[in-house]
């Protein structure tokens, strides 16, 4: 399963501990407690898995506008399709089910992909609507709303982050929300997230899922076993 930046593979060029690094980010910027506890992203495999691609989304969308990304952008694809390869696994889900389920994966991923960059240029409302219908199962718009602006400052944070930062994994995503409402300041949101990312292994500091599917086995999250999921659509 390739990430089509290039039409044949190559080998990995980017160095694994950036890789790594990078993508323990987005693991762990997806599993922040803010988005399931207050912005209505279901806190389960498939609200993780969805959050996770939109993280790895705004990080694609980014690299493309760098020279010297096309091996990072595709090593970081790779790393995504083997998480989630390992989970399903783990999960019990048996080899003759896996590279069915890694399929629906891929069409979601690239789905999405589409769907968020159409979004994202036409403005407006598209990408709350966007969000709303692959995250939030068609329903919470005002969440969608909150969740849209959120992708927005991120696109613009990372838009703002050196080249050099991105391809050696000096950055962070950001830990803020936009203000919403004047009832709601946006210090509010900053402490919500504002979270040293060496706690978040600690299980006080991210969701408690029933099951933890998605992204458990990156930046410290744990081997353990959880229950297979329903399909993702």
């Amino acid at each position: 399963m390739l990430w089509p930046f290039n039409h044949f593979r190559k080998p990995r060029l980017a160095p694994p501990g950036t890789i790594e690094a990078i993508y323990g980010m987005i693991v762990t910027q997806a599993r922040e407690p803010i988005f399931y506890r207050d912005l209505g992203v279901p806190d389960t495999v498939n609200g993780r898995f969805d959050l996770l691609l939109l993280h790895l989304w705004l990080l694609l969308r980014r690299l493309r506008t760098v020279q010297g990304a096309t091996e990072l952008s595709q090593a970081l694809f790779d790393r995504f399709c083997e998480d989630m390869d390992d989970n399903l696994r783990e999960m019990g889900v048996g080899d003759q089910t896996v590279p069915k389920r890694m399929r629906a994966f891929g069409e979601a991923f690239y789905g999405r992909v589409q769907a968020y960059d159409q979004a994202i240029e036409a403005g407006g409302e598209a990408l709350a609507a966007a969000i709303c219908k692959n995250i939030l199962n068609g329903s919470g718009m005002d969440q969608a709303e909150r969740l849209a602006a959120y992708a927005r400052a991120t696109d613009a944070d990372l838009g703002r982050t050196g080249e050099v930062a991105l391809l050696r994994a000096a950055f962070n995503f950001p830990r803020h929300f936009p203000r919403m409402s004047r009832h709601e300041p946006t210090e509010y949101w900053t402490r919500s997230l504002a979270v040293p990312r060496h706690r978040c292994a600690d299980s006080r500091h991210r969701p408690a899922p029933r099951d933890r599917g998605v992204g458990r086995r990156t930046a410290g999250h744990g081997r353990g076993r959880g229950r297979a999921g329903d399909p993702v659509r």
